[in-house]
């Protein structure tokens, strides 16, 4: 596994990099599927104006539901301000619901370790081409806020 300290600084380092055309479409098609498998298994997103703790979106998905029962993950609206090179503020908003959904199949916490799961589950499900942009805005990004104590400004580093 990546070192959080070597790979913030990798990502602290790395020219921001457009993706191209064909890489923010897959982006964008990988998103809306997962975010479809998602919703499929009964989970939906409610969209608050407040921070979101990631044991409160784990908890949410944790209770007890009868058989068809939605569950509601709570994802936060506030700070959103994506890569315009690459999502709108609307598919950061479902890119968050599907990573806090992923961290809960996993079990992942918020620590490197578990930042690093679910990129990695992120890549799994992906197609080859968009694999470096899940992995600077997931793996990267992690490793920066982490290592620094404040999350990063939006770029995406091909490492």
């Amino acid at each position: 596994m990546a070192d959080c300290f070597t790979l913030s600084a990798q990502w602290q380092a790395g020219q921001h990099t457009t993706p191209t055309t064909e890489e923010r479409n897959a982006f964008r098609l990988w998103l809306l599927s997962e975010f479809g498998k998602m919703r499929a298994s009964g989970i939906e997103p409610l969209f608050v104006t407040r921070e979101v703790p990631i044991a409160e979106a784990m908890a949410s998905l944790d209770r007890v539901v009868l058989p068809g029962e939605t569950r509601w993950l709570p994802v936060s609206r506030l700070n959103n301000e994506p890569n315009p090179d690459l999502m709108s503020t609307q598919q950061n908003l479902m890119f968050r619901a599907v990573h806090d959904w992923t961290h809960w199949k996993l079990g992942a916490d918020a620590t490197f370790e578990g930042e690093f799961a679910v990129a990695m589950t992120h890549i799994e499900s992906a197609p080859l081409s968009i694999h470096w942009i899940l992995w600077s805005e997931v793996a990267g990004q992690a490793a920066t806020a982490i290592a620094t104590g404040e999350f990063p400004q939006q770029k995406l580093v091909k490492m």
